[in-house]
């Protein structure tokens, strides 16, 4: 700790030697953490290492701690991480709550250093977004070409392609990315490059397909749809209105009818049964039916038309995995392969094994569980799974490893903490063993290894801090984007709407990247926006300004 301060102090001493110019420090800290965001842990904490130094070395402490409080929606950003300070004092984990509170250092740390900082001009803003999108798209690309090529086919999991920053937060910034580039396609900023900017909003849509990113499509599509709306709201024309409202239905009922119909494709599967039970195979094996298990695999019983002793030898012959082993996703191959074979329709012997491609068998030993999803990371797959995945849930067979229905136990788990710490909440650092003790009074079919968090910001905020924190944080969400100046704010409106939505299924301000991408922004869009627009460059959409 004494060796840090010397180091910033020998910093400061030196900046003031060079008598460099703070602004153009500032400006490269703000394009730092831009760039770093989608690609660096470690930038980000060193862009804002650099932004806290060029802040101290700015003129009078005492001024700029003036300018904060005087600053208030700087002081209620900041009060989030006062909030976290304070329920250390009611927490037994100290050391558990020191973590947390070092994650949550940007939500003091990027309010208190913008709340100094002079709006930037049009040109200056319009670059640190140009950079941010810049860096996610490299980013997205080289995940791509993870995907894509020889190295990208022995994946298993496609958040082992994200080597950067998690998939689910990247997939956040590429739906933020995706709006900001359709804005410059369609304003007078950079005309040269308006056909770039198109491709690249298109770029960003594909990969969230391709990705089966479903957290950053279910966001882009709410924040289509209140776009969709806002943009009603301003219509005066009758005529136009109804066509919009037309066209706005019309995507809600596409949309709705996608989801719809694979539901009902998925149930018109399991109930046609495709195969009958045999008494033996042809080499003499008697089947195993299991008729208490009623899972289904394309509409065949997974436990019935088993003869273990034939597709182990037979396995044996294929793979160099053990049957008793597990696959490349961690699950009982055996099981895997049943499931495999079930779902082609064919029995579990000798014959079915055998008749397996090479192709099949290779997709058995990576985790894949039918033979429907052959395409790896195709964004219907991963539809068609989340469907199964709550189809199983609700029959009561084991949820351990998958990832939609495991949080309807994280939350249950969360609402059960929080009827018993109703006001305040466990405290910052009582988090974790708060769910661990909840989970074993639950009894829960959850594993050790997947005990986990809720999952949910909210839920999160009201397990620490109760009711009362979580109306507090709320507040810190909501009252900014009340503001006039800010509901007129495209960009600041498109990240609120991304911001929010994320925050259901996921503790967006529990990791580094999230926390940060949140701080940044959140404060970014507001104190350093431009003042005003020139007319003669930009073309506002939506009737709405940066």
């Amino acid at each position: 700790m004494i060796l840090s301060f010397r180091y910033l102090y020998s910093v400061l001493n030196l900046l003031k030697k060079l008598n460099i110019n703070t602004s153009k420090c500032y400006f490269f800290g703000l394009i730092m953490i831009a760039i770093a965001l989608p690609l660096s842990k470690f930038l980000i904490s060193l862009s804002q290492i650099i932004l806290l130094i060029t802040w101290i070395s700015d003129g009078s402490i005492k001024d700029k701690i003036a300018s904060f409080f005087n600053n208030k929606l700087a002081v209620l950003f900041a009060s989030v991480f006062l909030m976290h300070l304070l329920g250390l004092l009611y927490t037994s984990d100290f050391e558990y709550g020191i973590e947390d509170l070092k994650k949550k250092i940007p939500l003091l740390l990027i309010p208190l250093i913008f709340s100094r900082v002079k709006p930037l001009n049009v040109e200056k803003f319009h670059v640190i977004l140009l950079f941010f999108v810049a860096s996610v798209l490299l980013s997205s690309l080289i995940s791509f070409y993870i995907i894509t090529t020889s190295f990208g086919k022995e994946l298993v999991e496609i958040r082992d392609a994200f080597i950067f920053v998690s998939h689910i937060r990247l997939s956040l910034m590429i739906s933020f990315s995706s709006f900001i580039s359709f804005y410059f396609f369609h304003s007078k900023i950079f005309p040269r490059f308006k056909l770039l900017f198109f491709i690249t909003g298109i770029w960003f849509l594909f990969f969230l397909l391709k990705a089966e990113l479903l957290t950053g499509i279910i966001v882009f599509l709410i924040v289509l749809a209140f776009l969709f709306y806002r943009m009603l709201c301003n219509l005066k024309n009758s005529e136009s209105r109804f066509l919009a409202f037309s066209a706005f239905f019309g995507f809600i009922f596409l949309v709705s009818g996608y989801f719809i119909f694979e539901i009902v494709s998925f149930i018109n599967s399991n109930n046609q049964q495709k195969i009958q039970d045999l008494y033996a195979t042809s080499r003499g094996e008697m089947y195993i039916h299991d008729t208490t298990n009623t899972e289904l695999e394309n509409g065949n019983y997974i436990w019935h038309n088993i003869a273990p002793n034939e597709v182990r030898n037979a396995w044996a012959l294929h793979s160099k995995i053990p049957i008793d082993s597990k696959d490349l996703k961690g699950n009982d191959i055996y099981v895997t392969l049943i499931r495999y074979l079930t779902s082609k329709g064919v029995r579990k012997d000798a014959d079915g094994l055998n008749a397996l491609t090479s192709k099949d068998i290779k997709l058995i030993e990576n985790g894949i569980v039918n033979n429907d999803f052959h395409e790896n990371f195709n964004f219907r797959n991963r539809v068609r799974n989340v469907i199964w995945e709550i189809d199983q849930y609700n029959k009561g067979y084991n949820f351990n490893g998958h990832s939609v229905t495991m949080r309807f136990e994280f939350w249950k788990a969360a609402v059960g903490i929080i009827s018993k710490n109703i006001f305040f909440g466990v405290g910052t650092g009582d988090v974790k063993s708060a769910y661990q003790k909840e989970y074993q009074i639950l009894d829960s079919p959850l594993s050790s290894k997947w005990r986990l968090r809720s999952h949910n910001q909210f839920l999160a905020i009201a397990v620490a801090f109760g009711f009362i924190g979580l109306s507090f944080f709320l507040f810190s969400l909501v009252y900014p984007f009340t503001l006039f100046e800010n509901r007129k704010n495209y960009f600041y409106f498109i990240f609120f709407i991304i911001s929010v939505s994320s925050m259901i299924n996921e503790d967006t301000l529990e990791t580094q990247v999230g926390v940060t991408f949140f701080a940044f922004f959140n404060s970014f869009l507001i104190f350093l926006r431009p003042y005003e627009i020139p007319e003669n460059k930009i073309e506002i959409p939506l009737d709405v300004v940066p």
